[in-house]
């Protein structure tokens, strides 16, 4: 399980990137237009809502479950990646076989 949670985090890392350096290939660079894309529609705000609350919860989750110094990898993880990222580190950290 646990090389599986690596390289899950590694396909958490690599896909939502292509997708970002997608979209700064094919359009403006700037931080408006990317929010402006990424809140573009009522159903992509709904996904980032939802992904919003998702990271949020599973903050104070792994909060007393770990370490200060991990707590803060993980969530700076969930910041600049995302949650498809720092929810298989947090999995692949705390594994026990």
């Amino acid at each position: 399980m646990k090389r599986f949670y690596a390289v899950a985090t590694l396909i958490g890392t690599v896909i939502p990137y292509f997708y970002f350096y997608q979209q700064l290939a094919n359009s403006e660079i700037g931080l408006v237009p990317i929010i402006n894309a990424i809140f573009a529609t009522y159903a992509s705000t709904g996904f980032v809502a939802d992904l919003f609350i998702a990271s949020f919860i599973f903050w104070i989750y792994i909060y007393k479950k770990v370490n200060t110094k991990l707590f803060f990898t993980i969530v700076g993880l969930n910041l600049v990646i995302g949650l498809s990222a720092a929810l298989p580190f947090y999995l692949y950290k705390t594994y026990k076989e």
